[in-house]
């Protein structure tokens, strides 16, 4: 496992890179996934539901607008700062706090629900995370997770990025959040009745072009990627994932990609 130091450097990494770009853009185009990660979840009214590294707020407005009482944590100040906007525009009642998903700012047994869309992917131990989440779950509780597999398009995007910026030494591989394999192991450790199944979400762009660019441009990990990098570098980058956009388009009239993602659920026994 990676070491105290280690762990802490590299969420002052993580809060640095959810600076960069305009997340909010890309967010809505994952918006659909909340939304079915709430209704597989059962969130109904009355419900206390946390969303764990809510980015700006899409579990967290899903929930709130059926109804349950909804509060979100997240590690990075304009991530918190976002969410809280978006709450008010939409007039929505969100309890929105600064922390860590591994060391969530709230008493054991306080939620029916803990609920994250790609959030966890950025947590440096996934044990300590998932532990926590276990932690502020009621009896009858219940853990739901989402994210790209492997395979889709975001998963292979994230190997091409990769492979130009490795993760710190002892981070563990963000795809392995959607690899079933490995998640259900993570998730029987403190849950039972673990599941999980995929779906998709379609993403349109006029061209492959304009795809890269929204990509390059909004998403804080692509902004990233490219930290460091010479011209050269960034023009190899930006085209390897241009051309993949253009192989995982399903249609030859602009592009359409069939995001797969995964949905993981678990239970607190009763």
């Amino acid at each position: 496992m990676i070491t105290e130091t280690a762990a802490a450097a590299y969420k002052d990494h993580v809060r640095e890179t959810w600076k960069k770009g305009d997340y909010a853009k890309l967010a809505t185009r994952v918006m659909p996934i909340a939304e079915h990660l709430c209704q597989s979840a059962d969130i109904r009214p009355g419900k206390a539901v946390l969303d764990v590294a809510t980015g700006t707020g899409n579990v967290a407005i899903a929930a709130a607008r059926r109804g349950a009482s909804v509060s979100a944590v997240d590690l990075t100040p304009r991530m918190v700062d976002l969410t809280i906007e978006r709450a008010q525009t939409e007039g929505l009642a969100i309890r929105t706090v600064l922390g860590d998903a591994e060391d969530l700012p709230f008493p054991s047994a306080s939620f029916d629900a803990v609920l994250s869309v790609c959030g966890l992917w950025w947590v440096p131990r996934p044990d300590i995370a998932i532990a926590e989440a276990r932690r502020v779950l009621r009896p009858g509780g219940v853990v739901g997770l989402a994210g790209f597999t492997p395979g889709s398009y975001f998963g292979q995007v994230e190997e091409i990025l990769k492979a130009y910026r490795p993760l710190p030494d002892g981070v563990p591989e963000r795809n392995d959040w959607a690899n079933e394999a490995v998640v259900i192991t993570r998730l029987e450790r403190h849950f039972t009745d673990v599941m999980t199944f995929t779906a998709t979400v379609p993403w349109n762009f006029a061209s492959a072009g304009v795809a890269t660019e929204f990509l390059f441009t909004n998403s804080a990990s692509h902004i990233a990627a490219c930290s460091g990098l010479d011209p050269a570098q960034v023009h190899k980058l930006t085209a390897e994932v241009e051309q993949l956009t253009t192989r995982s388009s399903t249609t030859s009239d602009g592009i359409r990609i069939d995001q797969e993602y995964m949905i993981l659920l678990g239970k607190v026994p009763a």
